[in-house]
């Protein structure tokens, strides 16, 4: 008996401080809200005359009382950084906000616009692609991303012609005067080989490029010096680039794939009607009809096809696949073995520039629009002319002027080029309208879905 009067005793005593101290902490608790709501009054008052620089620490000294609205007022205060230019401090508290998982719409849209202003477009479009994960209907974040992603610069230059460059050596372009070729920097200001040539070709993504000069054909590096030399040029008629080990001759007799070394034949398996670059190991050849040729020299697929068109870089393939001419007249999309991928066919297509870049192809009418590596129409037929995706942009033609829409068909360069052509690492060569080349450089350039 004594025992169970001594544990309710316990009980009693042990309610009583619990009591008490859920008493004490709610005393506490509402204190601390008090104190908080009175400092935000405070700060709300402040940013209501617009007196940012004496709200922000008011706001900052809220946050150092815990409550549930901590949220909230970090909220307040990242408006007001954004009100008051602070934009260091909005990029370091919306970043936070952002891990959290705490980001809206707006936070998106003006950390990226902070991160655009100091040139740090990475970060910019970055965010912008994070938000429209979020918020993928969000036409506000769309339109910032079109607006930002696609900011560029026009470099004119002083020659009629550029052709295009990919890969590791994208800062080096072939540029023609008139009379002579020469290498220019993706800005097109300067001379970065200090030759001129009678024939330049891009540079291929292993570093090389052929020219010629005094009747000799040679493979150069990107720093100019001189790789290897034809013996003799009189069969080589012309040069269409370097891809792999090889250099793409045209020589008295047919196409054929050289040594890049030494430019000696391959062997009879790499001579043909026309011949293609390599990607992936894979190029189109052609013998009457076309086929698929592996960089062993082995054939893929036979002599089958009635057309395999070729992209800006000189390749057929981008990735696995490439557009192939069937017996039906029609275009459509096949893969490395010349299987066809794609169910709907094309009366006209141009090659991919890209894999899973979005491909142009052309319907009846003669008009050109773009499907998907499905097949499927996403870009109706509506204009005179284009070129496929790449680096989430391709050039269109419209009654003669040339200018690049984005994948959802909105125009974001509009500056009526006169000739336009596909961009690769952020580059695209472009002819003006008063006939000189010029490139066009993305300041942003990323893996864009197009």
């Amino acid at each position: 008996m004594k025992k169970s009067k001594l544990l309710l005793c316990i009980i009693l005593v042990v309610l009583v401080v619990l009591g008490w101290g859920m008493g004490v902490y709610t005393f506490l608790n509402i204190k601390e809200v008090d104190a908080q709501n009175e400092l935000v009054s405070e700060a709300d008052t402040f940013v209501s005359k617009e007196l940012y620089i004496r709200a922000i620490p008011v706001y900052k000294e809220a946050l150092t009382h815990k409550t549930d609205s901590n949220t909230e007022i970090e909220r307040k205060l990242l408006k007001c950084y954004y009100n008051f230019g602070d934009g260091q401090s909005y990029s370091d508290l919306a970043v936070d906000l952002e891990k959290r998982g705490l980001a809206d719409e707006d936070l998106y849209v003006n950390l990226a616009e902070i991160y655009m202003e100091s040139n740090d477009y990475a970060n910019g479009v970055k965010y912008l692609e994070k938000g429209l994960t979020s918020y993928p209907d969000s036409d506000r974040l769309r339109k910032a991303y079109d607006s930002s992603a696609f900011l560029y610069e026009v470099n004119q230059t002083s020659y009629s012609s550029i052709l295009p460059s990919s890969g590791v050596t994208a800062s080096l372009y072939p540029a023609f005067d008139g009379t002579k070729w020469t290498y220019i920097g993706r800005y097109g200001w300067k001379e970065e080989i200090d030759e001129q040539f009678n024939k330049a070709t891009p540079f291929s993504d292993n570093g090389f490029a052929a020219v010629e000069t005094d009747g000799k054909y040679y493979i150069i590096n990107t720093d100019g010096d001189r790789y290897s030399v034809s013996d003799s040029a009189s069969h080589i008629s012309d040069v269409l680039g370097v891809s792999d080990d090889f250099v793409l001759v045209k020589t008295d007799k047919d196409y054929a794939y050289y040594w890049l070394d030494d430019w000696k034949s391959t062997g009879e398996q790499f001579m043909f009607d026309m011949v293609t670059a390599y990607n992936g190991g894979f190029a189109a050849v052609k013998k009457g009809k076309w086929g698929i040729n592996k960089n062993t020299g082995e054939q893929v697929l036979d002599y089958t096809l009635n057309d395999i068109p070729v992209n800006s870089l000189g390749a057929a393939f981008a990735g696995d696949g490439a557009m192939a001419q069937f017996d039906d007249g029609l275009y459509y999309l096949i893969n490395t073995t010349g299987t066809r991928i794609s169910d709907k066919g094309y009366r006209g297509a141009k090659a991919p520039e890209e894999e899973s870049g979005m491909i142009a192809v052309q319907d009846e009418s003669g008009k050109w629009g773009f499907m998907d590596w499905n097949g499927d129409l996403r870009i109706p037929c509506q204009y005179d002319d284009a070129y496929s995706f790449s680096d989430g942009l391709a050039a269109v033609c419209e009654a003669g002027s040339w200018n690049y829409i984005a994948s959802d068909g909105v125009k974001v360069i509009d500056d009526d080029f006169h000739n336009g052509a596909p961009f690769h690492m952020g580059i695209a060569p472009v002819v003006l309208q008063d006939d000189t080349a010029a490139l066009v450089s993305l300041n942003y350039c990323s893996e864009r879905d197009g």
